[in-house]
């Protein structure tokens, strides 16, 4: 069990397309109409105002007005509950913005030009493998120093770039970039040429490769001082390719201590009684054999308030567990709830939740007006959300052309929080291309991806029913627009 202090933000951004069609399916549908073999390596295997009321839980709540039920489908990002969609309000002056290297999001007070709205979000769990099945894999490389190279496919396209090793690397190996969705990472690749090289880590993004054998690892830098120490270490491993060459793929292992913490890549340890500049010393072998740790129960939590304004809130809950797993070393398992809440200027709220491997955007009935609401989304994401209703979907655009089609729906289900009536808000994108007797499809909602054929033919009709099977096939995850609670651009 590895403890996990972190988490990716995943950013994708989606535009639609101006005109407006009806679908014979009952969608609501924008649309755009334009003109006009992978080699993958083998793998292991309607609608009333909503009456305002103060979030559930809070001192002095007062007798929840009634709302009707909704009638007409949710617009871009999700209607409110209540039925009635409408504008954000504009504020400025205090914080939120969303880290873009990683990590929760930013504290208060960051800058604002007035009259600008600030994006609002949570992090939200990362896809998972592509699948590269259906790709198209092209390399481009320079004379001698530099290669760069992409699987094209139906959604996703990873890619990859490597160049001449770096000072630190390993000799005869090259260095690589690799660049997916939720993923930038750095590999070593040795025993094949460059070009051969990048399909290698490209194709990481489809999952791990086939391990020939153990890894070995090559003493890097080393630091250490009284204030802290830090170690590199190249570390590789043979992979056998689908010809039956060999090649070794490797990565850099981290260990970096501080007085107060140490990092062994990404799990935390304490080596509190050990000197500082010896602690990356003493965490050699935890490095090398992972332990397995028996954590204590129940973990230490605190709340830290990052954004505490009249009409927006956003929080995260640090949990922590300590385990001892040798002489003066204990790892530290962390986990991060975080919530942000934003009003929606008629009486109730967009609010997220997220947490390890899961995330949740919803509409709620309340207001924001301090942390409170925010402290009331958080629970959603530790159980105390449950859905009450049906899925319903809303097409926000879709375009195609005599290949490619992509759409994107906006879908909602009603769902119950703190005795409140609440709206969860998820997005669904199917990116296909017709190859003649069909299309073949990329489904993705949230970190869900699904693949799958639909014989139809090529044009709007055909992508239409492509997307009703993209939202039969995959998990509909309710993340919103990837973990925003800010109303979607027009």
């Amino acid at each position: 069990m590895r403890a996990r202090i972190g988490f990716f933000w995943v950013g994708l951004a989606f535009t639609g397309a101006c005109g407006g069609s009806t679908l014979g399916s009952g969608l609501d549908t924008e649309v755009h109409e334009t003109g006009g073999d992978s080699g993958v390596l083998p793998r292991a295997g309607s609608g009333g105002q909503a009456t305002t009321r103060e979030p559930p839980g809070v001192a002095g709540e007062g007798e929840a007005g009634a709302h009707s039920e909704p009638g007409g489908a949710p617009g871009a990002g999700g209607a409110s509950v209540g039925g009635a969609s409408v504008a954000p309000p504009v504020f400025a002056g205090f914080g939120g913005m969303i880290a873009a290297g990683g990590g929760g999001p930013a504290a208060a007070g960051s800058a604002a030009f007035s009259g600008m709205p600030i994006p609002r979000s949570v992090p939200v769990p990362p896809p998972g493998p592509v699948s590269l099945d259906e790709c198209t894999f092209a390399v481009s490389c320079g004379v001698g120093s530099f290669c760069s190279c992409s699987y094209s496919c139906a959604g996703d396209s990873p890619a990859a770039s490597c160049g001449e090793r770096p000072e630190g690397g390993v000799d005869g190996a090259w260095s690589c970039e690799l660049l997916a969705a939720g993923r930038n990472e750095l590999y070593f690749v040795g025993g094949v040429d460059m070009g051969t090289a990048c399909q290698i880590v490209a194709a990481l993004a489809g999952g791990e490769p086939e391990y020939a054998g153990p890894e070995s690892c090559t003493p890097g830098e080393r630091e250490a001082s009284a204030t802290g120490c830090h170690y590199a270490d190249v570390c590789m491993r043979p992979i056998e390719l689908g010809d039956g060459t060999m090649a070794t793929l490797g990565r850099t292992r981290s260990i970096g201590c501080s007085e107060d913490l140490c990092l062994v890549d990404n799990v935390a340890y304490h080596a509190d009684e050990v000197d500082v500049e010896a602690r990356c010393e003493a965490l050699l072998p935890y490095a090398e054999q992972a332990p397995e740790p028996m954590f204590a129960e129940p973990p230490e939590c605190a709340t830290t308030i990052t954004e505490d304004a009249p009409f927006a809130c956003q929080t995260h809950r640090l949990c922590s567990k300590m385990a001892e797993v040798g002489p003066s070393v204990s790892i530290e398992n962390q986990e991060i709830v975080y919530a942000a809440c934003e009003s929606d200027g008629a009486g109730g709220s967009r609010c997220a939740c997220s947490r390890d491997d899961d995330a949740l955007r919803f509409d709620a009935p309340w207001p924001t007006n301090d942390t409170a609401a925010c402290e009331v989304a958080r629970t959603a994401c530790e159980g105390g959300f449950e859905f009450t209703g049906e899925v319903e979907c809303r097409q926000r655009y879709v375009t195609v052309d005599f290949e490619f089609c992509e759409t994107l729906a906006d879908c909602t289900r009603r769902g119950t929080l703190a005795d409140a009536e609440v709206a969860a808000v998820g997005l669904v994108q199917a990116s296909c291309r017709h190859d003649g007797d069909a299309y073949a499809c990329q489904c993705v909602s949230g970190n869900q991806v699904e693949r799958i054929r639909v014989e139809q033919l090529a044009g709007f009709d055909g992508c239409v029913q492509a997307a009703d099977a993209c939202r039969g096939a995959v998990e509909l995850r309710y993340f919103g627009d990837f973990g925003s609670i800010s109303a979607p651009a027009p």
